[in-house]
């Protein structure tokens, strides 16, 4: 019709052109969504769980004031766990990425080593956090429970399984204070989009989980401050 009356046949056809993706396929499967979020869980409750409970274990046996009585500085002994849970926590990193790879065959687009580094500091995110709540927890299953409690909150609201542009506006800001609202976003960034650290996508998860590091001592430090304080 357009060629009948004269006009540009052009101007029948769609106005925005689909090309071929640069990363991935059309077909993308759910898992390569959820898969490096879930990852990042992984690795940070599972820390949490383990270094809070032998860190409560160590004040019930009376390990931890005895070194405290005889000089030893509260991140001394902090460092001591981080020291020895980070161990396990690379460990569990490197089996993870195995599983996600090899049996999942989930494929890494941009750099592995960016991908380790920021699930590592993810685990010791986790074991920092064990440090925090079991600094006012005197029960395993206090600090256990206190855990449950955090890491579904996180592991919903964090964008892993619900996007984070489906939420609601007011809620889309809370995610900001969840520890792995921006990590998360980085490493699916790193892993299905193939971004490089200087990206906006991706550097923000790094300083975020730094950050929170951060936190995570400095608020343990002051509560062993006040609690030793008092006795």
């Amino acid at each position: 019709m357009l060629i009948n009356c004269g006009f540009y046949k052009e101007l029948a056809e769609s106005p925005i052109r689909y090309l071929d993706g640069v990363y991935g396929t059309d077909d993308t499967g759910f898992k390569e969504f959820i898969a490096p979020g879930i990852l990042l869980c992984v690795i940070f409750f599972f820390p949490l769980c383990s270094s809070e409970t032998a860190y409560i274990w160590d004040k019930k046996q009376g390990t931890l004031e005895r070194s405290m009585v005889a000089g030893v500085q509260s991140w001394e002994i902090m460092t001591s766990f981080l020291a020895t849970e980070g161990i396990v926590v690379v460990i569990q990193c490197f089996v993870s990425f195995f599983m996600i790879i090899y049996i999942f065959e989930i494929e890494i687009l941009e750099s592995f080593a960016l991908s380790v580094m920021i699930t590592i500091m993810m685990g010791l995110a986790g074991v920092s956090m064990g440090f925090l709540l079991a600094s006012f927890c005197d029960e395993e299953i206090e600090a256990v429970m206190l855990s449950i409690a955090t890491f579904f909150p996180n592991m919903i609201l964090s964008g892993i399984l619900w996007p984070i542009e489906g939420m609601p506006l007011a809620m889309q800001y809370i995610t900001y204070f969840l520890p792995s609202r921006l990590a998360s976003e980085s490493i699916r960034s790193i892993v299905t989009r193939g971004w490089e650290f200087s990206h906006i996508g991706v550097w923000p998860g790094f300083l975020a989980t730094a950050g929170w590091i951060t936190f995570y001592w400095v608020l343990t430090l002051l509560i062993h401050k006040f609690r030793f304080s008092q006795r």
